[in-house]
C-alpha cells in the first residue's frame, strides 16, 4: 500500500550517506558505569604532587592542599572500557572538596605528555552532590589520568572515578548537495529585499536571493533517518510527492514519502511574510512510531554559485563571531572544543545565525517545537563539501543524543503517530558587509525578554551592596582589594572610589546606622587615600570621575586631563596600539597573545588606551588637546570600522578572541566622541559596537528557570587557548562594562534609548541575582562572581568587587546616576554627580537643569567656554564659581537639585 502510494523506498541518496552501526539503541554502560579507581581501597596508584598532602579518612583517598600553586593528584595507565565501539567516556568523579568549583581532568596516551589541549573541565552535577561530571573523547585503548582540585587551599577527599562508554547509533557521511533546479518553474515569494523562488511541485527545492543576489538554496536531496527495531532506515526527501501552492504572501508545501516499514511520512511547509521577513514553518507527522535520529527542519548553503566559500562575516550568538576566516578555528581555542560546528543551546545568546558577503546580508532564526532543535554552522562547509557555508536546524539536538560538534548520533527522539511535529524558521536580510545589522533587525523584530528582577527590594540591595564593601574579605581596615580568591592573590590598597561608592549607599539607605557605618568608613578611606589624589581611578571596572567631584583635586585633574590626553593622542597617533608579548599579564612567562591574529593590533586594544584618552579630552576645555583626540578617533574608524570586536583581554585571552569588553569601550570612545564634537558619524559608530556587543549577551534565557536572560558570554574563546573555556560560561563584570556604555549611550541616542536602556537594566539585574547573598558563610557577600554556571546555577572564580555593577545600578531602579556627562549648544560639556539636561539654547546664556545625589555640597564641572561668565547662579541665586583660563573650564560648588544658570 505504502509503496503504491510513494513509489519505491530504496530510491538511492545522492546527498545523504549514512554509515550506520550495527548496534542496539540500548547504549552499553549507560545503567552500569564502569569504575575506573576505587579511591577508597588502597593500591589504586594515585599519588599526589609536591603541593598535597595524602592521607585516607572518611572512606576515601584524601589530599590536603598546601596552598602553593597547581596542586594535582595522577594514576596509572587504565584500560577503557569498550573501546572500539565507544567513540567518548562520559565520567563522573565522586570526591568532597572543600573549596567549591569546578575539577580539571587531563588525559594522555602513553609516552605523551599531560596538555591542557587533552583536558575537561569536570563540573558539579546537577544531580547529586559531590558528583562532578565531564565528556572526553576516546584516544586510546589504555589512558592515564590527572587531577586537578578546585583552588590551592583546604582538602579534597576522593572516592571515586567512574566511565560510562558512550557508543554511537550511527555515524552520518555527508555528500555535496543536489542543486535546486531553479530553470524549472517557480513561485516566488517577496518580503522587501528578500525573496524566495521555490520549485514548483518538489520538496525543499527551493533559494533565498536578496536585493537580487542568491544568497542561499536548500538540498532538494536531504533525507531522514529512523531507527525501527534496532536497526536504522533512510528516506530521501527527494523522492517525495510535493505540491507547492501560493495563497497571497504565502506558499504552502505537503509532501508524502514511505519508508522502509511502510509507514508513511507526512511534511508540510508554509512561507509566509510576516514583519520584514519569511516565516518557514516545518510540519513533520508520521502514521507509525518511529525513533528518529536526523531530521533536518532546516538546511541553506549560502554562497554556491556566487561568492562561494568567501564571506565578510558570519555569527552564530555566544559561539562564533567571524571575519573571512573558518569557523570552529583554533585562533581563540586550542582542542576538541574548537570545533562549534553543532553546539548545546545552552552557549547560544539567542537563536539566530547570520552570514555577510557582497554587500548583503542573509539571517536564519529559529524556534524549536516539541523535538528539541540545535543549530549547524559552518563557514565554510566541511560537512557537505558544498563550496559555500552551511546553515542549518536539525534534530535530535546536542545533548543526551549528540555530541557537540560532533555529527554523530547516540540516541534517537520517539515520534509517535498522528501527531504534529513543528518547527520554525524566519529568514531576514538586508544590505551591508557586517551582521550587526542582523542583530539590530532580530532584536526589533522579535523584541528583548522581559527584565529580571531582583528578589528583594532596592532598600536589600543597598544593603547587600553595603555588605560587599563593609563586611566581606574584600575589605582590610580603610584599604579594599580589587577580589577576592583563594590565596588572595588580590592585594588590599587604597582605593580611589570606594568613598564616592560608599556615599552613595549612604544617601539611599534608610537604616540610619548603616548609614552611620558607611560614612565613617567613608571618612576612613577618605583620610588613607595620599595627597593631592584626584580620584578618578580606583579598583572598579568601570572608572568615572565621581570621586573627583566629589573630594578628589578637581582642578589638578582637570590639568592633568590636557597633559595625559596629549601624551595619549601622540601615543595613538596612528589610530592603533601595538602590541608586544606579556602586555598586561602578571606571569613571568610572557605568553604572545598576538600569535594567532596575523597582525599586532586590534580594536579592542587600542579602544583601552583610546578611551582613557577621550574620557580625558572631555575633562578640558582646550581646544587643541580636544582635536588631537578625534583626529585619532578618526584613525581608529579607517583602521576597524565594521570590524569584529576583539582584543580588550590582553592579560589572558588570545587577542583574536571577540570580545564583548572590546564593543564596551569601543562603544564609550564614539560616545565621548560625539560628546566632543556633535558628529553623527561618531553616533552612526557607537551604535555599530554597541550592537556588535549585543551578540554576547542572552536575551533570549538559555535556562527554563533561574538566571540566565541578560547574563553576558564575555569573551568567545579560551584562557591561553586551553584553560577555561568562556563560551557558554557568562562573566558578568564584562557585561556591565558593556552594560556602562549603553547607559551613556541612551543619554545621547534618542532613536534607540529604549533598546539601550533595556539591555543595560536587564544586564546590571542579571549581575544583581548572580552577587553572593548577604549572609554568605565565606564572607562573600555582596560580592560579584568572576563567572556563573547556568546549568548548575552556581558561582564561581574569583568574587569581584561591588563597584562595576554599582557605577550604573541607580539607572536601573529610576533613580539620577552616579555620574553624567552631558553636551550643551555651544559644545560645553557640564559635568555632574547626578542628572543633566539643558533646557535653553540662547546665544549668551546656558541654562541647564540639574539633579545631584549627594547630601553635601559637590563640584559641577563645565568645560569648553571661551572666557569667564559674567555671573553664575544656582536655583535663581548668585554663586561663587572658579574659572580657570588656561583651561577654560568652570568649577561651582552645589547642593541638591536645580538650576544652573551661566550668563556668557
Amino acid at each position: 500500500h505504502c509503496t503504491e502510494k510513494c513509489g519505491s523506498p530504496t530510491s538511492p541518496l545522492k546527498a545523504f550517506i549514512l554509515v550506520c552501526a550495527l548496534w542496539s539503541l540500548a547504549l552499553s554502560g549507560l545503567s552500569t558505569p564502569a569504575q575506573l579507581v576505587d579511591f577508597s581501597r588502597k593500591g589504586h596508584g594515585w599519588t599526589g604532587n609536591e603541593h598535597t598532602r595524602e592521607k585516607y579518612q572518611d572512606g576515601g583517598f584524601t589530599c590536603e592542599l598546601t596552598g602553593d600553586p597547581d596542586p594535582w593528584i595522577e594514576g596509572p595507565e587504565i584500560l577503557i572500557p569498550e573501546y572500539g565501539r565507544a567513540t567518548k567516556l562520559g565520567l563522573r568523579l565522586a570526591a568532597k572538596a572543600t573549596v567549591k568549583g569546578e575539577f580539571k581532568l587531563f588525559f594522555a596516551e602513553r609516552g605523551e605528555k599531560f596538555s591542557r589541549v587533552s583536558s575537561v573541565q569536570l563540573v558539579p552535577s546537577a544531580v547529586s552532590e559531590n558528583l562532578y561530571e565531564g565528556v572526553i573523547p576516546v584516544t586510546a585503548e589504555r589512558l592515564r589520568f590527572r587531577i586537578d582540585p578546585p583552588g590551592t587551599e583546604g582538602s579534597v577527599t576522593f572516592f571515586a572515578l567512574k566511565a560510562v562508554p558512550i557508543i554511537p547509533v550511527f555515524a552520518p557521511n555527508f555528500e555535496r548537495p543536489m542543486p535546486v533546479p531553479l530553470d524549472k518553474d517557480v513561485f516566488i515569494l517577496e518580503s522587501e529585499g528578500l525573496r524566495i523562488l521555490h520549485v514548483i511541485n518538489r520538496w525543499n527545492a527551493f533559494a533565498v536571493f536578496v536585493n537580487g543576489v542568491k544568497m542561499a538554496e536548500s538540498n532538494p536531496a536531504e533525507a531522514i533517518a529512523y531507527v525501527e527495531r534496532g536497526e536504522v532506515s533512510l528516506i530521501s526527501m527527494a523522492q517525495a510527492r510535493a505540491t507547492v501552492s501560493p495563497d497571497s504572501d504565502q506558499l504552502h508545501v505537503v509532501a508524502t514519502l514511505c519508508d522502509p516499514g511502510g509507514a508513511e511520512w507526512r511534511l508540510g511547509r508554509r512561507f509566509r511574510v510576516i514583519n520584514h521577513a519569511v516565516q518557514v514553518e516545518t510540519s513533520l507527522s508520521v502514521d507509525k512510531p518511529r525513533e528518529l535520529v536526523h531530521f533536518p527542519w532546516m538546511t541553506l548553503f549560502a554562497g554556491i554559485g556566487t561568492f562561494g566559500e568567501m564571506k565578510s562575516q558570519a555569527l552564530l550568538p555566544g559561539v562564533e563571531y567571524l571575519e573571512n576566516e573558518p569557523s570552529s578555528n583554533e585562533k581563540e581555542i586550542q582542542g576538541t572544543f574548537a570545533n562549534r560546528k553543532l553546539v548545546s543551546s545552552l552557549k547560544i545568546c539567542y537563536p539566530m545565525m547570520a552570514l555577510a558577503a557582497n554587500d548583503n546580508w542573509l539571517s536564519l532564526a529559529w524556534q524549536e517545537g516539541e523535538i528539541a532543535a540545535s543549530p549547524l554552522f559552518d563557514t565554510p562547509d566541511r560537512v557537505f563539501h558544498s563550496g559555500g557555508h552551511v546553515m542549518g536546524v536539525w534534530s535530535p539536538s546536542v545533548g543526551k543524543a549528540r555530541d557537540e560538534g560532533g555529527l554523530s548520533v547516540y540516541d534517537g527522539v520517539p515520534i509517535q503517530p498522528g501527531q504534529d511535529y513543528m518547527c520554525s524558521v524566519t529568514l531576514c536580510g538586508g544590505r551591508g558587509n557586517h551582521v550587526a545589522t542582523a542583530t539590530e533587525q532580530h532584536i526589533r523584530r522579535v523584541g528583548l525578554p522581559p527584565v529580571p528582577q531582583y528578589a528583594g527590594t532596592f532598600e536589600d540591595v543597598v544593603r547587600l551592596l553595603s555588605a560587599g564593601w563593609l563586611d566581606s574579605l574584600l575589605r582590610k581596615g580603610a584599604c579594599w582589594r580589587h577580589a577576592v580568591a583563594p590565596g588572595n592573590h588580590f592585594t588590599p590598597k587604597t582605593a580611589e572610589d570606594v568613598p564616592a561608592y560608599l556615599l552613595w549607599l549612604a544617601t539611599q539607605t534608610s537604616d540610619k546606622t548603616l548609614k552611620e557605618r558607611l560614612v565613617k568608613t567613608s571618612d576612613e578611606a577618605l583620610a588613607a587615600l595620599p595627597k593631592g589624589c584626584m580620584a578618578i581611578r580606583g579598583i572598579s571596572h568601570v572608572n568615572r570621575p565621581v570621586g573627583a567631584l566629589l573630594y578628589g583635586d578637581l582642578e589638578g585633574l582637570v590639568k592633568h586631563a590636557r597633559v595625559q590626553a596629549d601624551l595619549s593622542a601622540q601615543h595613538l597617533s596612528a589610530g592603533l596600539v601595538r602590541y608586544t608579548p606579556g602586555q598586561g599579564q602578571r606571569a613571568p612567562n610572557k605568553v604572545d597573545f598576538a600569535s594567532t591574529l596575523n597582525t599586532n593590533h586590534c580594536n579592542g586594544l587600542t579602544a583601552i588606551a583610546a578611551e582613557d584618552m577621550l574620557g580625558y579630552a572631555t575633562l578640558t576645555g582646550n581646544e587643541k588637546t580636544i582635536g588631537s583626540a578625534l583626529s585619532v578617533l578618526d584613525k581608529m574608524s579607517q583602521n576597524y570600522s565594521g570590524q569584529v570586536p576583539r582584543g580588550a583581554q590582553p592579560w589572558e585571552m588570545p587577542l583574536h578572541a571577540p570580545d564583548l569588553v572590546a564593543a564596551a569601550r569601543l562603544t564609550r570612545c564614539y560616545v565621548l566622541g560625539y560628546l566632543l564634537s556633535g558628529n553623527s558619524a561618531y553616533m552612526a559608530q557607537a551604535r555599530y559596537w554597541a550592537w556588535a556587543g549585543a551578540n554576547l549577551v542572552y536575551v533570549a534565557s538559555p535556562v527554563s528557570e533561574g538566571i540566565g536572560a541578560y547574563a553576558t558570554i564575555g569573551v568567545l574563546g579560551s584562557t591561553n587557548w586551553q584553560w577555561r573555556h568562556w563560551i557558554g560560561l557568562p562573566v558578568q563584570w564584562c557585561g556591565l562594562v558593556y552594560r556602562s556604555s549603553l547607559e551613556e549611550l541612551a543619554r545621547i541616542d534618542d532613536k534607540n534609548r529604549s533598546v539601550w536602556e533595556t539591555l543595560a537594566h536587564g544586564i546590571t539585574f542579571a549581575g544583581l541575582q548572580m552577587c553572593y547573598p548577604l549572609a554568605h558563610e565565606d564572607g562573600l557577600g555582596g560580592l560579584l562572581p568572576d563567572y556563573f554556571f547556568l546549568r548548575q546555577q552556581e558561582r564561581g572564580g574569583p568574587a569581584i568587587n561591588p563597584g562595576t555593577l554599582q557605577a550604573h545600578l541607580p539607572e536601573a531602579y529610576g533613580k539620577p546616576p552616579m555620574y553624567s556627562v552631558a553636551r550643551l549648544h555651544n559644545q560645553s560639556l557640564v559635568h555632574a554627580l547626578g542628572a543633566v539636561r539643558e533646557v535653553n539654547a540662547y546665544p549668551n546664556e546656558l541654562v541647564t537643569d540639574i539633579a545631584l545625589w549627594p547630601e553635601s555640597e559637590c563640584r559641577v564641572l563645565v568645560t569648553r567656554l571661551k572666557e569667564m561668565p559674567a555671573i553664575v547662579r544656582w536655583k535663581g541665586v548668585s554663586i561663587p564659581f572658579r574659572y580657570l583660563d588656561e583651561e577654560q573650564v568652570l568649577i561651582v560648588s552645589v547642593k541638591g537639585s536645580g538650576q544652573l544658570d551661566i550668563d556668557l
